[in-house]
């Protein structure tokens, strides 16, 4: 009997994974809405390792990263993945130029300075942003990180803070 318990367990919890990756692709609050109600953890990693929010962030569903907030979800959170990346959901929404989640996220009080971990390039989502050439996220991250921890690119004509 236990053993059948278990096996109801894990088919409800595939369901409800495959159900909340539907609604990633949809970016479908409301889907994730009944989910979390249902009992889905939002902290809990897929198959692939990575977590709900970080698959939000990488598929760029802004609906959805704000409904897993408001559940709880950590927005500074990494992830290892299946290979080992130990990204963030920051990171990944700047690595793709999600502009949308990069705002949800920092809405939310995610570290624009975090940084990856070495298998993961060992970059922060601004460092992302920018080699990939995605300026408006770029601007978006500069923005969420207080002035003092950012150096402008050389020549950029600013005075320091406090100077002249």
């Amino acid at each position: 009997m236990r053993r059948y318990r278990a096996a109801v367990t894990r088919r409800r919890v595939k369901k409800r994974r495959r159900r909340f990756e539907r609604a990633v692709e949809r970016d479908d609050a409301g889907t994730v809405r009944q989910l979390l109600r249902s009992g889905f953890d939002p902290s809990l990693p897929g198959p692939d390792g990575f977590g709900p929010l970080y698959a939000a962030a990488l598929a760029g569903a802004p609906a959805v990263a704000r409904e897993l907030l408001r559940a709880g979800a950590d927005p500074d959170a990494a992830t290892p993945g299946e290979d080992g990346t130990g990204g963030t959901p920051l990171g990944a929404a700047a690595a793709w130029n999600h502009t949308a989640v990069i705002r949800v996220l920092l809405a939310a009080g995610a570290d624009p300075r975090s940084r990856e971990g070495p298998a993961g390039h060992d970059r922060t989502p601004l460092e992302w942003a920018e080699r990939q050439g995605f300026r408006e996220a770029a601007e978006l991250l500069r923005a969420g990180v207080p002035a003092t921890t950012v150096t402008p690119p050389a020549g950029a004509g600013q005075a320091p803070a406090g100077g002249r």
